[in-house]
């Protein structure tokens, strides 16, 4: 018998042995329990997730195991799988660890299968450096150990990052109240002027900087702007080109400069070279969510100061968006209208026209507050959001989520999945796609103790589902030795159909679904799967009749089979 034949006699033997009917991942179906990516001593905080481009993710944190003072903590990191293991040494990886205080880590991809992450340094309350570092798909820094400077100079915070082509980064911030940028290669040397170019230099404070590419290796860089007057704070941007130059006003054009306050700019890349941003705005006494199209010099693509996305009674904040696929935006954000935080979503088009219900439509209108929201695009024109929820009580605070679709329509269980029901309380919750309409989300625990804070992490599926379709069904125990896609059941079907295939080693499968002239409809699965026969289900409840394919494609196998769907 070949070697080859041999491995795959093992694999299936082993399969029947240890898992004789169904091999479930280590991903956990109940919100209590979830899958703990570190419980070392101390606080761990700021959690930051990345794709690692293999169906799993990347989690940085800042952790006081080693320095549990105010101003300690070091940078640690772990990756995850698809099935909800950890690969990396247990509680974690050190990425950099100093006798200073590391905090606030960002991470953003360096286009080869790993990551540069971005940190703050402090020693002290008016204290505060910036550093660097990459590392590799395992973990690996690839830069100087103690990672590459960004600015060591001056007071530095409210940094941000963004990836470029060539394995680098765009990184913004505010230092001594002025708003720098750079621009560093894929081995992390400054491509501008060192400690940072000023972007922003006018009188009084600038903060709360946010960057979002331009599509050519440039920057939109957003921030809160007080030149006006601490009590008048408005919304300024520029734009710089790759090679550094600015391409709107000097010291950056003002977004809105209405009465008010304006402040907590989010700032994201449109097509065509174009930016939206939103912010926050009291011009209307409540508070209120505002938002603007610029192009990379200035101008306004909607009315000035702004359009009103939501300006319902009392006050909405903490509003985020996500690209809707097809050139606009979906936002979410808390709106206190029923005299609680309760989490509202809006979609708007190129021309700043509301697709939904004026003043945005409810997502979570539980009891008591829900706050904090984060929000990712579902990779089918809707978006998927999750937000700190208390409707357990204020000293409860859970993690819950919720996909809507391209019309606004709630795709899982009314006010939300619970993502995390643990004791005690569970915040800054950040999520990414899982590549398959569902998505990974992180967040800071203390179900250990309300004065520790752990690292979780939870997957949640395309349909809700936190364990996901990833069981492994071996019908009749026999053995698998080659991929096949199956025949559809029932076929035709309404509205939903099953789709079967096998697998006879590891493999990372990608199943997608197909109209009639090739455009792409969902995604159902790309991850790596396990070895074994797997079935996927397809709810087709919002597509119209006809003929469908679906086709599936692995290291070394491809299969396209029609269906048709008769309503």
């Amino acid at each position: 018998m070949s070697k080859h034949w041999n491995n795959l006699f093992m694999i299936s033997i082993i399969n029947l042995v240890l898992f004789p009917l169904t091999l479930t991942a280590q991903w956990s179906s109940d919100p209590a329990v979830n899958t703990p990516l570190c419980t070392a001593t101390n606080d761990q905080l700021d959690p930051a997730i990345l794709a690692d481009s293999k169906g799993g993710a990347y989690i940085v944190w800042s952790d006081h195991r080693n320095e549990p003072t105010l101003f300690g903590g070091d940078i640690f990191m772990q990756r995850i799988n698809n099935n909800g293991e950890t690969l990396w040494t247990t509680d974690g990886q050190v990425i950099y660890q100093w006798a200073d205080g590391q905090v606030q880590p960002k991470i953003v991809p360096d286009g080869q299968g790993g990551n540069i992450i971005l940190w703050r340094s402090i020693s002290g309350l008016l204290d505060g450096k910036l550093y660097a570092q990459r590392t590799d798909s395992t973990g690996l820094t690839l830069w100087s150990g103690f990672g590459m400077p960004i600015c060591v100079t001056g007071v530095s915070n409210y940094h941000a990052l963004i990836a470029n082509s060539s394995g680098g980064a765009l990184i913004a911030w505010t230092r001594d109240g002025d708003i720098y940028a750079q621009q560093i290669n894929s081995a992390g040397s400054p491509q501008w002027t060192v400690n940072g170019i000023a972007v922003c230099s006018a009188t009084n404070n600038q903060s709360f900087t946010a960057i979002a590419a331009d599509g050519n290796d440039g920057a939109y860089i957003v921030w809160k702007d007080e030149r006006a007057g601490f009590s008048d704070p408005n919304i300024y941007a520029q734009h710089l080109t790759a090679s550094g130059n600015s391409s709107m006003q000097s010291d950056g054009t003002a977004i809105c400069a209405s009465s008010g306050w304006q402040q907590n700019p989010r700032i994201l890349a449109g097509n065509n070279s174009t930016a939206y941003i939103l912010w926050h705005d009291t011009r209307n006494a409540n508070g209120d969510i505002y938002a603007q199209r610029i192009d990379t010099t200035g101008n306004n693509f909607w009315s000035a100061n702004g359009i009103a996305i939501c300006n319902e009674s009392h006050e909405q904040n903490n509003a985020v968006m996500t690209s809707d696929g097809a050139g606009g935006v979906i936002i979410a954000w808390t709106d206190s209208r029923n005299d609680q935080g309760n989490i509202y979503a809006q979609r708007i088009n190129e021309a700043g026209n509301v697709l939904w219900a004026a003043n945005g439509i409810p997502v979570c209108t539980s009891g008591n507050i829900q706050d904090w929201s984060s929000i990712i695009s579902d990779g089918s024109g809707g978006a998927i959001i999750c937000w700190e929820d208390q409707r357990q009580g204020a000293l409860e605070t859970d993690i819950y989520a919720q996909r809507l679709d391209a019309s606004g329509i709630p795709q899982w269980e009314a006010n939300g999945v619970a993502i995390v029901t643990a004791s005690n309380m569970q915040s800054a919750p950040q999520l990414i796609s899982d590549g398959s309409g569902g998505a990974f989300i992180t967040w800071e625990d203390q179900r250990a103790g309300s004065f520790q804070n752990d690292i979780y992490v939870q997957w949640v599926d395309q349909q809700g589902n936190l364990a996901g379709v990833v069981g492994i069904e071996h019908e009749n125990f026999g053995l698998i030795t080659d991929v096949y896609l199956y025949q559809n059941y029932p076929n035709p079907f309404n509205p939903v159909t099953k789709i079967n295939y096998q697998l006879p080693i590891n493999s990372h499968v990608v199943l997608k679904v197909y109209d009639i002239i090739g455009r792409e409809i969902m995604t159902l699965v790309n991850r790596t799967m396990l070895p074994g026969k797997h079935q996927v289900l397809w709810d087709a409840s919002d597509m119209p009749s006809g003929i469908y394919y679906y086709t599936i494609q692995t290291e070394h196998y491809r299969a396209t089979r029609k269906m048709i769907l008769m309503k």
